[in-house]
Protein backbone atom coordinates (compact mmCIF):
# COMPACT_ATOMS: atom_id res chain seq x y z
CA UNK A 1 0.00 0.00 0.00
CA UNK A 2 2.76 1.60 0.34
CA UNK A 3 4.14 1.80 -2.50
CA UNK A 4 0.72 2.76 -4.00
CA UNK A 5 0.72 6.01 -2.01
CA UNK A 6 4.70 6.53 -3.45
CA UNK A 7 3.16 6.10 -7.03
CA UNK A 8 0.38 8.36 -6.56
CA UNK A 9 2.16 11.16 -4.86
CA UNK A 10 5.09 11.02 -7.40
CA UNK A 11 2.51 10.72 -10.58
CA UNK A 12 1.00 13.51 -8.78
CA UNK A 13 4.13 15.99 -8.58
CA UNK A 14 5.21 14.71 -12.35
CA UNK A 15 1.85 15.60 -13.91
CA UNK A 16 2.29 18.96 -11.51
CA UNK A 17 5.58 19.61 -12.80
CA UNK A 18 4.45 19.00 -16.65
CA UNK A 19 1.41 21.51 -16.50
CA UNK A 20 3.68 24.07 -15.01
CA UNK A 21 6.49 23.54 -17.44
CA UNK A 22 3.42 23.58 -20.10
CA UNK A 23 2.27 26.94 -18.52
CA UNK A 24 5.79 28.28 -18.28
CA UNK A 25 6.77 27.89 -21.81
CA UNK A 26 3.21 29.47 -23.29
CA UNK A 27 4.17 32.66 -21.78
CA UNK A 28 7.64 32.56 -23.21
CA UNK A 29 7.87 35.25 -26.30
CA UNK A 30 7.67 33.95 -29.76
CA UNK A 31 10.71 34.64 -31.35
CA UNK A 32 11.86 37.58 -32.77
CA UNK A 33 11.62 38.77 -36.43
CA UNK A 34 13.09 40.69 -38.25
CA UNK A 35 10.69 43.67 -39.72
CA UNK A 36 9.71 44.05 -43.10
CA UNK A 37 10.54 47.93 -42.99
CA UNK A 38 14.24 48.67 -43.73
CA UNK A 39 16.24 50.78 -40.62
CA UNK A 40 17.56 53.91 -41.17
CA UNK A 41 20.79 54.68 -38.87
CA UNK A 42 19.81 57.75 -36.41
CA UNK A 43 20.72 61.29 -37.78
CA UNK A 44 23.56 62.72 -35.18
CA UNK A 45 22.46 65.85 -33.55
CA UNK A 46 22.07 68.95 -35.34
CA UNK A 47 22.46 67.48 -38.74
CA UNK A 48 19.11 67.90 -40.79
CA UNK A 49 18.20 66.47 -44.29
CA UNK A 50 19.50 68.96 -47.35
CA UNK A 51 16.76 68.39 -49.44
CA UNK A 52 13.61 70.65 -48.51
CA UNK A 53 9.84 68.55 -47.85
CA UNK A 54 8.12 69.80 -50.20
CA UNK A 55 3.84 70.57 -49.35
CA UNK A 56 1.60 68.57 -51.76
CA UNK A 57 -1.67 70.93 -53.00
CA UNK A 58 -4.27 69.68 -51.06
CA UNK A 59 -7.46 69.40 -53.21
CA UNK A 60 -10.48 69.23 -50.81
CA UNK A 61 -13.01 67.15 -52.13
CA UNK A 62 -16.91 69.28 -51.43
CA UNK A 63 -18.42 68.20 -48.53
CA UNK A 64 -21.64 67.34 -48.36
CA UNK A 65 -23.18 70.11 -46.61
CA UNK A 66 -21.29 72.37 -49.61
CA UNK A 67 -22.61 70.58 -52.30
CA UNK A 68 -26.63 70.77 -50.89
CA UNK A 69 -25.63 74.57 -50.06
CA UNK A 70 -24.56 75.09 -54.07
CA UNK A 71 -27.97 73.31 -55.26
CA UNK A 72 -29.78 75.48 -52.80
CA UNK A 73 -28.26 78.49 -54.04
CA UNK A 74 -29.06 77.61 -57.84
CA UNK A 75 -32.77 77.09 -56.30
CA UNK A 76 -33.03 80.58 -55.21
CA UNK A 77 -31.52 81.85 -58.23
CA UNK A 78 -34.30 80.82 -60.04
CA UNK A 79 -36.56 82.39 -57.95
CA UNK A 80 -34.88 85.58 -57.79
CA UNK A 81 -35.25 85.63 -61.60
CA UNK A 82 -38.86 85.07 -60.85
CA UNK A 83 -38.95 87.78 -58.58
CA UNK A 84 -39.82 85.86 -55.75
CA UNK A 85 -38.03 86.74 -52.88
CA UNK A 86 -40.23 85.28 -49.77
CA UNK A 87 -39.00 82.16 -51.19
CA UNK A 88 -35.29 82.92 -52.56
CA UNK A 89 -34.95 84.26 -48.86
CA UNK A 90 -35.92 80.89 -47.36
CA UNK A 91 -34.52 78.72 -49.47
CA UNK A 92 -31.24 80.96 -48.72
CA UNK A 93 -31.08 80.82 -45.07
CA UNK A 94 -30.72 77.19 -45.05
CA UNK A 95 -27.77 77.14 -47.75
CA UNK A 96 -26.22 79.81 -45.20
CA UNK A 97 -26.50 77.34 -42.46
CA UNK A 98 -25.47 74.38 -44.43
CA UNK A 99 -22.34 76.45 -45.63
CA UNK A 100 -21.73 80.04 -43.38
CA UNK A 101 -18.72 80.30 -46.20
CA UNK A 102 -20.36 80.85 -49.36
CA UNK A 103 -20.58 84.23 -50.18
CA UNK A 104 -22.27 83.99 -53.05
CA UNK A 105 -25.75 83.10 -50.68
CA UNK A 106 -25.37 86.39 -49.22
CA UNK A 107 -24.94 87.98 -52.43
CA UNK A 108 -28.39 86.68 -53.62
CA UNK A 109 -29.99 87.50 -50.37
CA UNK A 110 -28.84 90.97 -51.13
CA UNK A 111 -30.40 90.45 -54.49
CA UNK A 112 -33.40 88.82 -52.99
CA UNK A 113 -33.88 91.89 -50.18
CA UNK A 114 -33.82 94.32 -52.89
CA UNK A 115 -36.46 92.88 -54.64
CA UNK A 116 -38.51 93.74 -51.80
CA UNK A 117 -37.26 96.67 -51.44
CA UNK A 118 -35.41 96.58 -48.25
CA UNK A 119 -32.04 97.97 -48.56
CA UNK A 120 -31.08 97.67 -45.01
CA UNK A 121 -31.35 93.83 -45.64
CA UNK A 122 -29.44 94.04 -48.41
CA UNK A 123 -26.85 96.60 -47.23
CA UNK A 124 -26.16 93.89 -44.90
CA UNK A 125 -26.31 91.12 -46.95
CA UNK A 126 -23.95 92.66 -49.20
CA UNK A 127 -21.43 93.83 -47.03
CA UNK A 128 -21.42 89.98 -46.01
CA UNK A 129 -20.88 89.03 -49.91
CA UNK A 130 -17.76 91.40 -50.24
CA UNK A 131 -16.21 89.84 -47.16
CA UNK A 132 -16.70 86.74 -48.27
CA UNK A 133 -15.82 86.94 -52.07
CA UNK A 134 -13.08 89.34 -51.86
CA UNK A 135 -10.63 87.04 -53.66
CA UNK A 136 -12.90 86.80 -56.79
CA UNK A 137 -12.32 89.61 -59.05
CA UNK A 138 -15.55 88.81 -61.17
CA UNK A 139 -17.54 88.94 -57.72
CA UNK A 140 -16.05 91.87 -56.50
CA UNK A 141 -17.02 93.99 -59.58
CA UNK A 142 -20.71 91.87 -59.04
CA UNK A 143 -20.99 93.73 -55.31
CA UNK A 144 -19.94 96.74 -56.34
CA UNK A 145 -22.28 97.29 -59.04
CA UNK A 146 -25.10 95.30 -56.35
CA UNK A 147 -24.01 98.30 -53.51
CA UNK A 148 -24.58 101.04 -56.15
CA UNK A 149 -27.89 99.42 -56.79
CA UNK A 150 -28.44 99.63 -52.92
CA UNK A 151 -27.70 103.15 -52.73
CA UNK A 152 -29.98 104.19 -55.81
CA UNK A 153 -32.96 102.62 -54.55
CA UNK A 154 -32.50 103.90 -50.74
CA UNK A 155 -32.13 107.24 -52.16
CA UNK A 156 -35.34 106.78 -54.34
CA UNK A 157 -36.92 105.48 -51.53
CA UNK A 158 -35.82 108.62 -48.94
CA UNK A 159 -37.19 111.28 -52.21
CA UNK A 160 -40.70 109.43 -51.99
Amino acid sequence: MSLKIFLIRNMFLYFLIVILMLGVTSCAPKGITPSPYPTQKPMPRGDFPVEPVEKQPSVEEPKPRMIASLQLTQQAQSLIESRQADGAIRILEKAVALDPLNGRNYYYLSEAWLIKENTEQAASFNELASIHLSSDEKWRQRIANQKQRIKEQADLIKTE
